[in-house]
């Protein structure tokens, strides 16, 4: 028998607003889209979120590319490549830091730009939001 989850049956990442969570972890997610990382933006009690191995090329939201790797055992295969990283997450980001997060992690998030990582810190500096890296 499975335990109570609010997203059990949800075939996207669904979040509620009466989910009073403080801390979350997405680590390695591989559901979020675009209208997920939307309704991540509106949980307003939210003070830590670890995003660590989630806004990745291959995963996140975005416009991509098909990329051709060659993987360890000489094999050749498709991936792919996120070439720009869909608004809404940025957006989200900056809402919950506007709101009352206190800690991002985006450790890993190859989808993030250096540009991208500079908003956040701004926006961290400003906001009192710690960014790891």
């Amino acid at each position: 028998m499975r335990g109570y989850s609010p997203f059990w049956g949800y075939s996207n990442f669904v979040v509620k607003s009466w989910l009073f969570w403080q801390d979350l972890r997405l680590v390695r997610c591989e559901f979020l889209t675009d209208e997920s990382y939307k309704q991540l933006g509106e949980l307003h009690d939210l003070t830590h979120l670890y995003l660590t191995r989630t806004i990745t090329r291959e995963k996140a939201p975005g416009q991509s590319k098909m990329r051709q790797i060659e993987d360890k055992g000489g094999k050749t295969r498709e991936i792919r490549q996120v070439t720009e990283l869909d608004k809404e997450v940025m957006n989200s980001l900056h809402s919950l830091m506007k709101n009352s997060l206190k800690t991002l992690d985006i450790a890993y998030c190859t989808a993030l730009t250096e540009e991208h990582k500079q908003t956040l810190r701004t926006w961290g500096t400003r906001y009192g939001c710690e960014i790891k890296e």
